[in-house]
């Protein structure tokens, strides 16, 4: 209700402090049947609070994962990228890196990218569990890929020490690096292959999907009218750095 509603509720595990991760999944489950029920098309997965420098913020103690969906997941060969607010829930913006899977076993890409995740809470003052976070559709709104390339084994291994600064409308807001996700955005790829295994009703990872790695920088308050830009450190463009306004 407060997701078709725009509003905000209690967190569940303050309501019922039985309320799991393992319950969690069962609830994203859920939400995932009835949405491709609806006609939304799944196309990959996010990988959200995978940055651990911000548990302690949030009050966090793990990674999650979540479903998204093509209706979700927006892109333009331009880099220069744009979406609307219009009913987001106490919005935020996170960079990070994404990849599209060329095959699971063993683990390949086809294309890696920078990308713009629009993540919102539907509880008051972004005060939830990791369990809550998955129920709540992973905190997913919106995907919005930058220019791809190639995923060559030399790009997929320095991406551990990528470094990000991050710029909204001209003023740096945070900087990053890649090792903030779990060590490394490919190494985040491999907890989450690990962690499917050990969840038998989750479908497993298959070839094409598009996986989004979590927040380098943290997640960032957002408003309509902004211009949201990355740029890379050390002197190294190995991957396009998209541009993002944030639509009135």
């Amino acid at each position: 209700m407060a997701r078709a509603g725009a509003g905000t509720v209690s967190s569940f595990s303050v309501n019922e402090p039985a309320f799991d991760l393992k319950a969690a999944y069962e609830v994203g489950r859920e939400l995932d049947r009835l949405l491709r029920a609806d006609g939304y098309q799944r196309i990959g997965r996010k990988l959200g609070l995978t940055n651990q420098s911000i548990w302690s913020e949030l009050g966090l103690t793990e990674p999650i994962w979540a479903p998204i969906y093509d209706e979700t997941v927006f892109s333009e060969e331009s880099g220069s990228l744009s979406h609307s607010l219009a009913g987001a829930v106490a919005p935020r913006l996170e960079i990070e890196v994404v990849f599209q899977l060329a095959s699971v076993n063993p683990l390949q890409f086809e294309w890696i990218a920078l990308g713009y995740e629009i993540v919102q809470s539907h509880f008051g003052n972004w005060d939830f569990s990791s369990a809550d976070a998955v129920a709540d559709f992973g905190l997913h709104r919106a995907l919005l890929i930058g220019d791809r390339v190639s995923a060559t084994p030399g790009l997929v291994g320095e991406l551990t020490n990528l470094e990000v600064m991050l710029f909204c409308n001209e003023a740096e807001i945070a900087s990053g690096v890649g090792s903030n996700v779990l060590g490394g955005p490919a190494i985040a790829i491999d907890w989450l292959v690990t962690l499917l295994e050990s969840q038998p009703e989750a479908e497993k990872l298959q070839a094409g999907e598009i996986i989004t790695t979590g927040a380098l920088t943290g997640a960032h308050p957002v408003s309509q009218g902004q211009t949201w830009t990355v740029r890379l450190g050390g002197g190294k463009n190995v991957l396009p750095t998209p541009t993002l306004l944030l639509e009135d």
